[in-house]
């Protein structure tokens, strides 16, 4: 549940920001009004994706890590899982602030992410396949490798 709330709200603003910053692209009226709309759901957006990632780094992915080290197949799914979701929110804050290095703390997520996946889940597991699916969408959309994220995408296709 705290996932899909989460996520439908910084869906919406996300839309939002794309629909916006697109108009102010094609239109040159109101931009000094569309941008300062553009400004407050930045700003909005943000403060929800930080807000889940203090949640996701203080305690979900902590605990976690220390229920995995006791084993069980649950643990390591779900810090799976959590991993990801904290890369999720790192690319939206990328999306939204472009010289703030989000990027890089995204991509470190999902790669630790994926390491435990691939030592831990067959490759049609669910959270797998989301996981190599959103480091693909990282490095097309957000990193500006469109080769990296195809070699990832067919890589996880193929297996």
């Amino acid at each position: 549940l705290l996932s899909v709330e989460y996520k439908n709200l910084v869906g919406a603003g996300r839309g939002s920001h794309r629909s916006i910053n697109n108009r102010i692209d094609d239109d040159s009226k109101n931009t000094d009004l569309k941008t300062g709309y553009l400004d407050v759901i930045s700003k909005e957006t943000t403060s929800i994706c930080k807000e889940v990632l203090k949640v996701l780094e203080d305690q979900l992915i902590p605990k976690a890590k220390e229920l995995q080290k006791g084993g069980g197949e649950d643990a390591i799914q779900s810090l799976i899982f959590y991993l990801k979701m904290a890369g999720d929110y790192y690319r939206y804050l990328a999306e939204l602030n472009k010289k703030d290095g989000y990027e890089t703390k995204a991509k470190e997520l999902y790669l630790e992410g994926t390491q435990l996946s691939e030592e831990n889940l067959p490759p049609t597991d669910p959270i797998r396949l989301g996981l190599a699916l959103n480091l693909s969408v990282c490095y097309y959309e957000i990193l500006n490798n469109r080769k990296e994220a195809c070699r990832i995408a067919k890589e996880a296709f193929d297996q």
